[in-house]
């Protein structure tokens, strides 16, 4: 498991998850693996707390620069779709 970094080495966003997204992040197939984007999957899945049934990730700017990036692609993919439905779930 990917290590994570502490909220105080810079800022945190919080993004809701839609359960459709959290059960995709869960499921396994964007955390598996050590590639870039399996490790940022994996600290945000494990950054995720459930608050009146809403699953909110807290995610360092390092990770949502990556989503970000990874979301900006003109390629299609698992990861680059999750990525731009979380982004656009949170209007970002």
């Amino acid at each position: 498991m990917a290590k994570i970094r502490p909220k105080s080495l810079g800022k945190v966003t919080q993004l809701r998850l839609t359960p459709e997204l959290y059960e995709r992040l869960r499921a396994g197939g964007l955390t598996t693996g050590d590639g870039g984007y399996q490790q940022t999957c994996q600290r945000i899945l494990a950054c995720v707390r459930t608050t009146t049934g809403q699953p909110i990730a807290s995610v360092t700017d390092r990770d949502l620069t990556g989503l970000r990036g990874y979301a900006g692609r003109h390629d299609g993919g698992g990861w680059q779709d999750w990525a731009r439905a979380v982004l656009q779930h949170n209007g970002l």
